[in-house]
């Protein structure tokens, strides 16, 4: 080993077309240390790109990294060709590939890079800050933009799954041309004496090693050096407008010398590497062209542990359900573009943004239930995450799904979601009405948090809790003290916050021990946001007693006695303020 000099052979083993992140035009270099001096080292990768049809890959045996040309337009007065094409030369009506990433080349500006728009398309992806996504597919990063030590945009690469897709329905190869170097400034007592320079073919590619000993400039020591100078003597300096004639022998004149530069005081090692590879594409292509690809995902379907694969699930002949963990449903309610709904009050639809909504229910058990087909007619990659959280049936499946799936009968309940951002502006607006004033204030999240209030966050205590909370944030919280105190006729003596100064003033309207007791799960769930100063036990279990939790139960019915509570609490102050004169 060489001290500051790079194992070379070990590096050019990692071929290009075996990355899961492949580049497809890339041009990185990056300097560390101000050359001629000792520690100075400098590298540099460069890779471009062909994308060809399988029956032309065989014209492509003498393409390699000096056959990448400027990314522009040809153009001739018999011939137009895109700036993305590339044919055998200028002059041929030959086309034997293009370019999935373009180089854009400006006067004022670093260079720009594209990706040809037929990925986009194919793929169906979407730019966002230096990636390109797919939202159908969970919005996974399919492709970005490669940045060097300066942040600069210095070439895009793509994932090999997708690529290998998009490859495979166009049956075609992408030819990937690479060259990398790799140059140091060294002390020479640091190069061993037996260093050889060398030029082999080596890992598919070509290695070659060279060293150049450096004087104090950096140039090559030693070397003899011959210098010829001509000049021009019919030139007045003083005139205003000169001109220059004709060079004849009498207005030039000439001069030479040579010398011999300086003895050598470092080394410079310098290495380069060519390699010419193929990506190829042999998994099908099921996104673009939906090539059918056997799952490779199955699901208990019985008690015994039986299990079948989705493809075999994926047909309407098939009448099971599946039973699942409530965590699926938290799982994708938190993805990008999720969405979830309630059909009942214990029947929903979750969906993501490509995706119809699968139907589920939740049953005694606490766990959600879903009619087989529902989930085995999903992607591939949604298919897996339901796989994740699949087990054996316990409980019957959801008593309302089955009313809405088999009877056609559905159930004519509803859900705490889906009431409480209602009886909240229902609330809001009859506050108005009556005072004139606006009770609850704004928050510029209060969408963003109104989404995080579902049963679901309640998996387990932790959860409750931050239910508990997010509720608190988007109710009680947002209470304009000072508005309600000014709608009172007989202000509070002392200064009231939030929910006891609301609870003053719907007295005033009402019976005020009937308005005690509706706001004691306003207040037991305010209370249960606190549990981070740990409350007693005791006084957690009266705050589950009037919100009507059962500690044995799981927690997920916890969470959607909470938010029923809560809501019918919402809905008597509702109702009295509308009553009141």
């Amino acid at each position: 080993m060489i001290p500051g000099w790079p194992d070379l052979k070990n590096a050019v083993r990692r071929k290009i077309a075996r990355r899961t992140w492949i580049p497809i035009l890339l041009s990185r270099s990056n300097d560390i240390g101000k050359y001629p001096h000792v520690g100075w080292r400098s590298s540099f990768e460069g890779v471009h790109s062909l994308v060809i049809h399988r029956s032309l890959s065989e014209k492509f045996g003498s393409y390699g990294w000096s056959n990448d040309y400027h990314h522009a337009p040809w153009a001739s007065r018999q011939t137009y060709k895109p700036f993305d094409e590339y044919w055998e030369s200028d002059e041929s009506d030959s086309r034997l590939g293009f370019r999935l990433v373009s180089r854009q080349s400006l006067p004022d500006r670093d260079q720009v890079y594209h990706l040809h728009h037929d990925f986009i398309f194919a793929l169906n992806l979407a730019y966002e800050t230096g990636s390109w996504v797919r939202p159908c597919e969970n919005y996974i990063e399919v492709a970005r933009e490669i940045r060097d030590s300066q942040d600069r945009i210095c070439g895009i690469e793509a994932k090999a799954e997708f690529l290998a897709d998009y490859l495979s329905a166009r049956n075609s190869i992408l030819r990937i041309s690479s060259f990398s170097s790799q140059q140091a400034v060294l002390r020479i007592s640091d190069i061993p004496q037996e260093f050889q320079e060398l030029e082999e073919e080596f890992e598919g590619g070509r290695l070659a090693i060279r060293r150049m000993d450096l004087d104090q400039t950096g140039d090559m020591a030693g070397a003899g050096v011959a210098v010829f100078r001509v000049a021009r003597t019919d030139v007045d300096p003083e005139e205003d407008v000169p001109e220059l004639g004709p060079e004849t022998n009498e207005n030039t004149s000439s001069e030479s010398w040579s010398f011999t530069r300086g003895e050598a005081v470092a080394a410079r090692l310098m290495a380069d590497y060519w390699r010419d590879e193929i990506f190829e594409a042999n998994n099908g292509s099921i996104r673009v062209r939906g090539d059918e690809v056997p799952s490779n995902v199955t699901f208990i379907v019985d008690a015994s542990g039986q299990r079948m694969s989705a493809d075999q699930l994926d047909n309407e002949d098939v009448g099971k359900w599946l039973w699942f963990k409530p965590d699926i449903i938290a799982s994708l309610a938190e993805r990008r573009g999720a969405e979830l709904n309630w059909y009942s009050r214990f029947t929903g639809g979750i969906s993501t943004p490509s995706d119809p909504a699968v139907h589920f229910g939740i049953n005694s058990s606490g766990l959600v239930t879903v009619y087989a087909n529902d989930v085995a007619r999903l992607p591939e990659w949604e298919r897996r995450l339901w796989g994740g959280y699949n087990v054996a049936p316990e409980g019957k499946v959801c008593a309302e799904l089955l009313m809405s799936q088999v009877e056609v009968r559905p159930a004519e309940t509803q859900s705490p979601e889906k009431w409480l951002p209602i009886v909240l502006d229902q609330v809001r607006d009859a506050w108005r009405q009556q005072f004139g004033t606006e009770l609850f204030r704004k928050h510029d999240k209060y969408l963003e948090i109104l989404s995080r209030c579902h049963r679901f966050r309640a998996l387990n205590l932790d959860g409750l809790y931050a239910l508990a909370k997010d509720v608190a944030r988007i109710s009680a919280d947002l209470i304009d003290e000072k508005a309600v105190v000014a709608a009172s006729k007989f202000p509070p003596k002392e200064n009231l916050r939030s929910l006891k100064a609301l609870q003053h003033a719907i007295s005033e309207l009402h019976d005020p021990d009937v308005v005690h007791q509706i706001f004691g799960p306003l207040f037991a769930t305010y209370d249960l946001r606190l549990q981070d100063a740990h409350l007693p036990k005791s006084e957690i279990a009266s705050r589950f007693k009037i919100l009507d939790i059962d500690p044995n139960a799981p927690t997920i019915f916890g969470g959607e006695h909470l938010l029923y509570n809560v809501v019918t609490s919402f809905d008597a102050i509702r109702i009295i303020l509308e009553q009141a004169p």
